[in-house]
C-alpha cells in the first residue's frame, strides 16, 4: 500500500494562480449532480436524492438516462472491476452496483461524510475525500485505511485518478478551483475555475469534464500540463 504524505500548504500557495477557461459548455437535465466518471465515451453521474440514481449522458450533456437506482444520499462514483462504486455521504458507505452490496465504510469526520471517490487501478487503492474539513483517505484492497487532513483547499468535492500522469485531479466547490495532486500528496498545480459549485470531474486523454450542483451545466477543458 502506498503511503501518502500530504503537504500542509497555506493559502498563499494559490496566490497568482491562472484561470482555466472552458473550450465548450453544454446543458444537461440532471439536477444537483454530484460526482462524474467517464467510461466508454459516456459520462456518468449521481444525484443525492432518496432514492437516488446513476445517470448516463453524452460528452455534450443533453438528455440523460437512468442506468441504475441507488439507495440515495450519493455523492460520488467510480468504476472498479466491472462494477460501479458509489459513496454515500451521511453513512460513509461505499456500495457496489448493480446490487447495492456494501464494500467498505469510511467517515472522515464525526459530523460529515465522504463526498468524493476514485479508484487507482495501478496502485489498487480507493481514494475518498471528505468535503469539509477536507480530508483525503486511501483504502487498500484489504480494507486498511490511512487518512490525512489537508489545508490547501477549503473543500474536496470530487477527485479523479488519471493513469496517464499517475495523479489526481481534484475540484473544490468552495474555492472554485481545479487542483492537480500527486498520489504521494504533493500539490502540483492549481487553477481558478471562475465559479463556485464544482461537484464532479472526469477526464480522458486530452480533456477534463466538470459539472456543477448549482447549475445543470457541463464544462469541457483542454487538460492542462
Amino acid at each position: 500500500m502506498k503511503l501518502l504524505i500530504f503537504l500542509f500548504l497555506s493559502s498563499s500557495a494559490f496566490a497568482g494562480k491562472a484561470t482555466l477557461n472552458p473550450i465548450a459548455k453544454y446543458s444537461h437535465d440532471v439536477k444537483e449532480t454530484s460526482g462524474l466518471y467517464l467510461k466508454d465515451g459516456k459520462l456518468y453521474t449521481v444525484d443525492d436524492n432518496k432514492p437516488g440514481n446513476i445517470f448516463e449522458m453524452s460528452l455534450r450533456g443533453g438528455k440523460s438516462k437512468v442506468v441504475h437506482k441507488t439507495l440515495g444520499d450519493t455523492e460520488g462514483l467510480t468504476w472498479r472491476g466491472g462494477r460501479w462504486l458509489v459513496v454515500r455521504e451521511t453513512s460513509g458507505e461505499v456500495r457496489s452496483y448493480p446490487g447495492g452490496e456494501l464494500v467498505t465504510r469510511w467517515r472522515g469526520n464525526k459530523s460529515t461524510g465522504p463526498e468524493a471517490i476514485t479508484y487507482d487501478a495501478k496502485g489498487e487503492v480507493l481514494f475518498l475525500g471528505n468535503e469539509s474539513p477536507p480530508i483525503l483517505a486511501v483504502i487498500d484492497n484489504e480494507g486498511n485505511v490511512e487518512e490525512w487532513p489537508i489545508s490547501w483547499v477549503n473543500s474536496i468535492n470530487d477527485i479523479s485518478y488519471d493513469e496517464h500522469c499517475d495523479c489526481l485531479w481534484l475540484v473544490s466547490s468552495r474555492d472554485g478551483s481545479l487542483n492537480k495532486v500527486s498520489t504521494s500528496g504533493k500539490l502540483l498545480k492549481s487553477w481558478k475555475l471562475g465559479y463556485h459549485g464544482a461537484e464532479g470531474i472526469a477526464q480522458d486523454d486530452d480533456h477534463l469534464y466538470i459539472v456543477r450542483d448549482n447549475k445543470s451545466e457541463l464544462s469541457v477543458y483542454n487538460k492542462p500540463d
